[in-house]
């Protein structure tokens, strides 16, 4: 991975790291204090772990090179609409 794509993934393991120590810390002072309001706020600090973790399988998905089969043709979507609509 170049260093842009490199600095990208640490970020997001970085965020994905400090979410998931926010979350288990909300969840067990909220549990301890029997405070609802802390332990729903630690289970949304585990969503966002989720999330980091779904951008972080994206920047590594999107890090790898295109194949050559891939090959996508730029189109006017006017003319291909117009394409779809004859009656040839």
């Amino acid at each position: 991975m170049p260093s842009v794509e490199r600095t990208a993934a640490r970020v997001a393991l970085a965020g994905i790291a400090a979410s998931a120590v926010l979350a288990s810390l909300k969840t067990g002072v909220g549990l301890a204090a029997h405070s609802v309001a802390t332990v729903s706020d630690g289970l949304e600090s585990a969503a966002d772990v989720i999330s980091s973790g779904l951008v972080y399988l994206g920047l590594r998905i999107a890090a790898k090179p295109a194949r050559p089969s891939q090959s996508f043709i730029r189109a006017d979507p006017v003319s291909a609409g117009s394409r779809l609509n004859s009656r040839d």
